[in-house]
């Protein structure tokens, strides 16, 4: 989603948009899953945090409020989540890749960053970025100047990785997903985002996919897995369609 940051619809507009897909979904909807970058930058203080977003954080706690456990995995844009959302909205927060279970079905996820080999660079800046000494330093700037740095620095990040050929956007992690599976093959699905580039892609074993969720800038996908079967959808102000596999 990248909030915070304005592409073909505006980030206001796309808030709304995704305000009201929750709400269209939340009858029947069991469990959430929110695989990073939700806001393009972001830092708590210890009494600030950047302002907005009111209506997604109410239609976020409606769903707690309403027995929907949600799930937010960290993103490379959003790394220095402290508990806001977990202390005021109840979202369970997890730092890093996780491995759940559903209906039999065992499924790792992950925001996808810096998985596998290489990218050294960037695993470098990001262990600066996640050291608590840094961050308590980061912190002693007052926040008229810290959030306006983030932005800056969310924009400065920004990765021109999406290819016009989703295989070759998405190459390394389906290649770090098929490394996975070698070491345990029973995981039936590995979803990621990051790559911004949405496929359902079988792995060398066809017992196996590897999907990319994709975004809400350019595609406006999300993932739905009704119990049998995982479906990448796609939202539309007019409707909502499925994106055949």
């Amino acid at each position: 989603m990248h909030l915070g940051y304005d592409a073909t619809l505006s980030s206001d507009q796309r808030e709304k948009l995704l305000v009201r897909w929750l709400k269209s979904i939340q009858p029947e909807a069991q469990c959430l899953y929110i695989l990073g970058d939700l806001f393009d930058y972001w830092y708590e203080y210890k009494t600030v945090i950047p302002k907005g977003y009111i209506q997604l954080f109410a239609v976020l706690s409606e769903f707690v409020e309403s027995g929907i456990e949600i799930h937010y995995l960290k993103g490379n844009h959003d790394l220095w989540h402290f508990g806001y959302l977990n202390q005021y909205i109840g979202l369970h927060l997890h730092d890093g890749p996780i491995t759940i279970s559903i209906d039999d079905k065992k499924m790792f996820l992950a925001h996808g960053d810096g998985l596998g080999k290489g990218d050294f660079g960037y695993k470098i800046i990001k262990s600066i970025l996640t050291n608590s000494i840094c961050q308590k330093i980061f912190s002693l700037i007052h926040p008229s100047i810290g959030l306006p740095l983030m932005k800056i620095m969310s924009q400065l990040s920004r990765d021109n990785h999406v290819s016009s050929n989703p295989i070759d956007s998405n190459q390394s992690q389906i290649d770090y997903s098929q490394s996975l599976y070698q070491q345990d093959k029973g995981v039936s699905f590995f979803i990621m985002g990051h790559r911004h580039a949405p496929i359902i892609h079988n792995l060398s074993d066809e017992n196996c996919t590897y999907i990319n969720l994709g975004d809400w800038i350019t595609h406006f996908t999300y993932l739905v897995w009704d119990g049998s079967d995982m479906k990448l959808k796609q939202v539309d102000i007019k409707k909502a369609k499925e994106i055949n596999r």
